[in-house]
């Protein structure tokens, strides 16, 4: 392999090892050197569901592959709360969507605070 050119599918980022000598050991001048180089792995990108209801952010995650979805402590799991946050955050890149668990905090806004048929004003001074 010429010094600055990467194999056809590899590329600058991609990991490589040295097999022979093993690593450690010199070689000598002139001697040949087997390397291994492989592909780093690809990574994905978590969705940004910020703003998003939730049963719209759960279906967003999961068809990006993201099913293990949790809610932080106090947060609304309905389908119809809103989500503020999520950990990690939108497009940050994890390794594997199936292990990574998507937190999301989220609050539920409007409605008719809870159930007491108000008018839904339940702020001090509101309805």
């Amino acid at each position: 392999m010429d010094r600055g050119r990467w194999p056809r599918g590899y590329s600058k980022g991609s990991t490589c090892g040295i097999r022979r000598p093993t690593a450690g050991n010199k070689a000598d001048p002139g001697s040949k050197v087997q390397i291994q180089i492989g592909k780093a792995k690809q990574q994905s990108a978590v969705p940004s569901v910020a703003g998003k209801k939730v049963k719209e952010a759960k279906q967003i995650l999961q068809q990006a592959g993201f099913n293990n979805i949790q809610f932080a402590p106090g947060s609304d799991g309905s389908d119809g709360a809103t989500v503020i946050s999520q950990d990690p955050g939108g497009n940050s890149p994890v390794d594997s969507p199936d292990n990574t668990t998507v937190t999301l905090t989220t609050v539920n806004i409007g409605g008719n605070n809870g159930g007491n048929d108000n008018g839904g004003g339940g702020f001090i001074g509101g309805n």
